[in-house]
């Protein structure tokens, strides 16, 4: 026999949830797609228009300080550009002008020097409308910071060429009070030929002497005579230097948000994963047997008997005489079927019928089959062992049962005067419960009770015991001791899977032989 892939039996359960709370996925996932869809629809109608704008980049990268020349990182002129742009120095006079604050952003592509320019508003003029007039404060404010940058540094060029200028006149006058203080020198004397000559030679030098001093200033003056004059020619260029707009803002004809495709799939995505976790958190808070459960899926891979249909039971007897033909009296037949197989097999014959908790289907069980087992021939008793709770001998039909299990257990009366039979079917006794005594675990607990299972046996084909739930007393854990097979009724979307577990674990404890589960 080939083995099941687990995963694919792990498929096949979530399938099988899936299917059982298939309202519930459903619902949440109808519900939050159409949340998503539904709040798409009312939400305000928003439109983008974008602006992009070159930077003139290599211009705002060279500053002069005396000589100097700084450059600076295209990437952290962008970012400064950003910064600026984001400033209240650049959002202030846009306000006044639009007479309101549209909503903004601004992107650096540091790769082609652009700063792309968004405006947001809720009607598509109104968006152009504030991206170009974002654009366009902008760039007149960065005209007029570059063009008063020009005028300042010019200005601090030219006082320093007024101070070389004075400097280079203190040099010329220096030189010329010397020069007229040697030439009073000479006139106030006879000079022969000789004396002249030296006179001319010492002129020359005073000459020479400050011209070597004059010499680096007027180099100096004329390189910033020479910046002077292109500050002034670059103060008339500006307007073309500090950036120009590459893309005006278009008419917008489609709303940037919401987006109703992309909101849609959004709210399907989510529906789908919240509606399946609401069915796997309802499986796992309310997990239950059902009647589509494998063995893979029960306690210990027990058999999975039979599954009974729900029906609506007789208002006298059992449905496997109230009508025969029914789907769920065929299901008792297919129970009694593997009850025989057993019997065959392993010769069990005493079976006891239990469950996890109360109202889960065991006495129905119980009677059903034991009907069941007496129309196809076989002689067959069935105990009500519920001495707590009994109801077997009511389902019968038995009603006026007066003496039962306790009264012969008791020796209060003969086994003869508690057993009872069905005129509509042969080969079926019933021992009722009989008055409720003290210690009902006492009673099943006793050699008189296994004495008297023995001598049941020996009179029938199958003795049937309807035992108390597992979950609520000790008694059915002591009947198992007694029984040859132990079948556990389940009710399915009611019976919680741990309490079944539980109920299994139980009985394998004290060394019960479980047959399998209905």
């Amino acid at each position: 026999m080939q083995t099941p892939n687990p995963i694919e039996l792990q498929v096949k359960d979530y399938v099988r949830i899936l299917g059982r709370h298939k309202l519930l996925f459903l619902f949440v996932f109808a519900g939050v797609a159409g949340l998503a869809i539904g709040l798409t629809a009312i939400q305000t109608r928003y439109y983008t228009a974008s602006v992009d704008v070159m930077i003139e980049l290599e211009s705002r990268s060279d500053t002069i300080t005396g000589a100097n020349v700084v450059r600076l990182d295209n990437d952290r002129l962008l970012e400064n550009e950003v910064g600026f742009l984001e400033s209240r120095t650049v959002l202030d006079p846009l306000t006044e002008t639009l007479g309101y604050e549209p909503e903004l952003s601004v992107t650096a592509s540091g790769d082609r020097d652009f700063i792309t320019l968004n405006a947001v508003t809720t009607e598509p003029a109104s968006a152009v409308l504030a991206a170009n007039t974002y654009a366009e404060t902008y760039l007149a404010l960065r005209r007029e910071a570059a063009v008063s940058d020009l005028f300042e540094t010019s200005s601090v060029v030219q006082a320093q060429v007024d101070d070389l200028d004075e400097q280079i006149s203190a040099i010329d006058e220096q030189m010329e009070r010397q020069l007229r203080r040697l030439d009073q020198r000479i006139g106030s004397d006879t000079l022969d030929s000789l004396t002249e000559a030296e006179a001319d030679i010492e002129r020359r030098e005073i000459e020479r002497r400050f011209d070597e001093q004059r010499e680096p200033l007027a180099t100096q003056r004329s390189v910033y005579a020479q910046y002077l004059t292109t500050a002034r020619l670059n103060a008339d260029l500006t307007s073309g230097a500090v950036g120009q707009i590459v893309s005006a803002a278009e008419l917008p004809t489609e709303p940037s948000s919401p987006q109703p495709v992309s909101n849609a799939v959004l709210g399907v995505m989510v529906g789908l994963l919240l509606a399946a976790g609401a069915v796997l958190l309802r499986h796992s808070l309310h997990d239950v047997v059902s009647e589509t459960d494998g063995s893979e899926r029960l306690p210990a891979n027990l058999a999975l008997l039979g599954s009974i249909p729900t029906f609506r039971r007789p208002r006298a007897g059992v449905i496997s005489v109230a009508d025969p033909d029914s789907v769920s009296s065929e299901a008792y037949r297919s129970l009694r079927t593997s009850v025989l197989f057993s019997a065959v097999t392993d010769g069990r014959r005493v079976i006891q019928v239990t469950s996890a908790n109360m109202s889960e289907g065991k006495s129905e069980t119980a009677a059903n089959l034991a009907v069941s087992l007496a129309q196809g021939g076989h002689r067959v008793i069935v105990i009500d062992a519920d001495l707590r709770r009994p109801t077997l001998a009511a389902r019968l039909g038995l009603d006026g049962a007066n003496v039962g299990l306790s009264d012969v257990l008791t020796k209060t009366a003969a086994l003869d005067e508690g057993l009872l039979r069905l005129d509509r079917v042969p080969g079926l006794t019933v021992l009722a419960a009989g008055p409720m005594p003290g210690d009902p675990a006492a009673f099943v607990g006793s050699p008189a009770f296994g004495n008297l299972i023995s001598v049941l046996r020996e009179y029938n084909d199958f003795v049937i015991i309807d035992s108390p739930p597992v979950g609520l007393v000790s008694d059915p854990l002591t009947i198992s001791r007694h029984a040859d097979a132990v079948i556990v009724v389940a009710r399915s979307q009611k019976t919680k899977r741990n309490d079944l577990k539980e109920t299994i674990a139980r009985l394998l404890r004290v060394d019960a032989s479980v047959m399998g589960i209905v």
